[in-house]
């Protein structure tokens, strides 16, 4: 099949799972072109963009410069290069009474500009809202003219702030063939802000368990028991919540240490908190890590906690791949009854679940989990077996493929069988 993926970038450090569904149908011998933002010289986070040479799939955008000045200067270059030969499609991307936003910052014609030969494909796929916003808004203006599906991710459902940006998504649920999202919340999610739900899937991201060794986990008789947090540092992850409920497991659990991997926003008010709670001592951030270097740190930990909440305006996490690691790893987890969290887990049995935004509801959890130490090994194999069974990337990549075939019978016949 002749396959577009329309992007934000490619390849990226915090997006493994794009990388391996890249590969992937490349592996299965499909015509890819990927469409997305340059990203800088990340070619080495993943063996397969050079063993599989995948960067010979992306078709790169200009440059979105990071000044308004050099950005303005930029898109009257770019959109007077272009103009002779498509004046209307540039017409429409300056277009900043219709499209705002995405107009004004050169945002349109930029993403425009490797659409303007208008290939045919058997189907476009588009990752995130917002970027399946403007692949709705070039399928409306002709340079997109095959099915367009669309993969929810979490905060493009969620973040009043993309949502605004992207019009509420108008335009892409009224042009769209079809939309995914990574967990039943999030499909109900989708549902409520106007798509058909006849037209959701579920289709969560999946991981290849092959990445991570599976040791079974046991409680120490002496020595550190660890608990692990990866994520970024942003309100939705909750990561406040849990360090409160270090303070109170202080007496309970004193053997308990707690890593956090990740950075973000939060970093510096978090370590304030840490200091101001006198838990230092037993509490660190580690920072953003690399997967080579978040191996052994994955290795060492004990189970691992995602204690993510939802905010006051909606967001709230819709999947939560770092729980199926971890459970891959062989981990005991915990997660809150959050979004999409607790469909990645069977309660009881590979991890428990905690009221979200709640350090003594966590602390509980926690202490439930130490006193089922017994059964972490068991819990650690069930957790990989789930992984295994239900979010194998190569088995959702499957139901993707047969996704696209599906749509582009339901458009009448493929890009190869129109010559394109």
């Amino acid at each position: 099949m002749r396959i577009a993926l329309f992007v934000g970038g490619f390849p990226t450090l915090t997006e493994t799972w794009l990388i391996e569904q890249v590969a992937g149908l490349v592996a299965r011998g499909h015509d890819l072109t990927v469409f997305a933002d340059q990203t800088g010289a990340e070619s080495g986070v993943h063996p397969a963009v050079e063993r599989l040479g995948l960067m010979r799939c992306v078709r790169q955008r200009p440059k979105r410069h990071a000044g308004w000045g050099r950005r303005i200067v930029s898109t009257v270059g770019v959109a007077a290069l272009r103009f002779p030969k498509h004046p209307l499609a540039m017409a429409r991307a300056l277009n900043v009474a219709k499209y705002g936003w995405r107009a004004a910052s050169g945002d349109l014609v930029r993403l425009a500009v490797p659409m303007l030969e208008r290939e045919r494909f058997d189907v476009v796929h588009a990752h995130h809202g917002d970027v399946g916003y403007v692949a709705a808004i070039f399928k409306e203006w002709g340079l997109i003219r095959d099915p367009l599906i669309t993969s929810f991710h979490g905060p493009d459902l969620t973040d009043a702030v993309v949502l605004g940006r992207s019009r509420g998504y108008a335009e892409l649920i009224r042009l769209g063939d079809l939309f995914t999202a990574g967990s039943r919340y999030m499909a109900h999610v989708a549902g409520e802000i106007g798509c058909d739900p006849s037209r959701v899937r579920v289709l969560p991201q999946g991981i290849d368990p092959s990445r991570f060794e599976c040791l079974p986990r046991t409680l120490p008789s002496e020595g550190p028991i660890r608990m692990l947090s990866i994520g970024r540092l942003a309100p939705v992850k909750g990561i406040e919540h849990a360090i409160r409920a270090m303070r109170i497991l202080r007496e309970r659990a004193p053997r308990l240490e707690y890593t956090i991997v990740g950075d973000g926003p939060l970093r510096g008010q978090l370590e304030g908190r840490i200091t101001e709670l006198g838990v230092g001592d037993r509490v660190r951030i580690l920072g953003f890590m690399t997967s080579d270097r978040l191996a052994p740190v994955l290795g060492d930990a004990h189970f691992l906690v995602m204690p993510g909440v939802k905010l006051a305006d909606g967001q709230v996490e819709g999947q939560g791949l770092v729980l199926l690691e971890a459970q891959a790893c062989g981990m005991p987890v915990i997660a809150s009854r959050a979004g999409g969290m607790p469909e990645m887990l069977d309660e009881g049995k590979t991890g428990l679940l905690s009221e979200p935004g709640n350090p003594d509801a966590l602390a509980a959890t926690i202490l439930e989990l130490l006193e089922r130490g017994d059964r972490w090994a068991e819990m650690g194999a069930a957790g990989r077996a789930l992984v295994e069974e239900r979010f194998r990337v190569d088995r959702l990549l499957d139901q993707q493929v047969a996704m696209y075939a599906e749509v582009a019978g339901s458009a009448g016949h493929g890009a190869s069988q129109r010559g394109g």
